[in-house]
């Protein structure tokens, strides 16, 4: 055997090596990208549950402050309860909200 042929097995041995290591970074890259589409889609999901929790809340504040906006409603009401509109709109706004989900 000569020299050449040693040298091509050394080579050969590079060229598996690399091609290992190429694999199992690909791999690797590959977990990490599904990973992360996994994490953004939990992200996503927890994100359309927050804007849901906001839009009931929103119309439940727009249900409670609707009838002010009836010229008669000012008419009719006592004036005792003229004061708890805003009161009971910004209750209803204020309530307690699960913390907001981190991106």
């Amino acid at each position: 055997m000569d020299q050449g042929d040693g040298m091509d097995e050394e080579v050969n041995a590079l060229f598996r090596t690399a091609i290992t290591v190429a694999a199992l970074l690909a791999e690797h890259i590959a977990r990490r990208v599904q990973e992360q589409a996994r994490e953004a889609e939990a992200v996503a999901e927890q994100h359309a549950a927050y804007q849901a929790r906001i839009d009931a809340e929103r119309a439940a504040v727009r249900a409670r402050l609707q009838p002010v906006l009836d010229d008669n409603w000012w008419r009719r009401v006592p004036p005792g309860r003229i004061g708890t509109a805003p009161t009971n709109a910004s209750t209803t706004a204020c309530s307690p909200r699960p913390a907001r989900p981190s991106a």
